[in-house]
């Protein structure tokens, strides 16, 4: 099943990039993989979640500051990790704009589907007041440029040393957020 979906992926690819005329079929070969449901939260789970992190005294006390993060990947509509640690600070998240919201590339998409000569899809997310309030707490100052949270990477330089710690920032919320309210 992995060859297949990898065979899949570079045949489209290809396709992308006019290096093939065939657009392979792989309909009924490639099962869809199953969503996983079981550990979602619900709406009242994640309100319980939000009243606790703004009943809390000491925003940075483990526990609350993991809630914190996870309540930031929920109101930055799910991005991933690594989307998060990369993101800068943009005319865009100005306070002195109408319309507040962070614009981006996907880490995934910049790496994986880009079509030969096409301009990447930018992705955005509307700053609402949650989201406002917690970017008050955990994010650095405005700062045009600079990363919106750099202590996700530290002093990582390179890929492999970022990549250790991003998954260290999942696995500090994954770890605080079940062992502990």
């Amino acid at each position: 099943m992995v060859i297949l979906r990898a065979t899949r992926a570079v045949s489209n690819q290809a396709h992308k990039d006019g290096l093939s005329t065939i657009a392979p079929n792989f309909k009924g070969l490639i099962h869809a993989g199953n969503r996983r449901r079981l550990n979602a939260l619900t709406v009242e789970e994640v309100l319980k979640l939000w009243e606790y992190w703004l009943a809390s005294p000491d925003k940075q006390s483990k526990y609350v500051r993991a809630v914190g993060r996870w309540l930031l990947l929920y109101c930055l509509n799910g991005m991933n990790t690594i989307d998060i640690a990369k993101l800068v600070w943009t005319e865009k998240a100005a306070s002195s704009q109408k319309f507040l919201q962070f614009v981006f590339i996907r880490s995934k998409i910049d790496r994986a589907n880009k079509p030969i000569g096409k301009q990447l899809d930018e992705t955005s997310v509307h700053i609402i007041p949650q989201l406002r309030q917690l970017l008050d707490e955990y994010a650095s100052p405005y700062n045009p440029g600079e990363l919106v949270f750099p202590a996700i990477f530290l002093n990582a330089v390179t890929d492999g040393q970022k990549a250790i710690r991003v998954h260290d920032f999942n696995r500090r919320i994954s770890k605080k957020h079940k062992g502990g309210m």
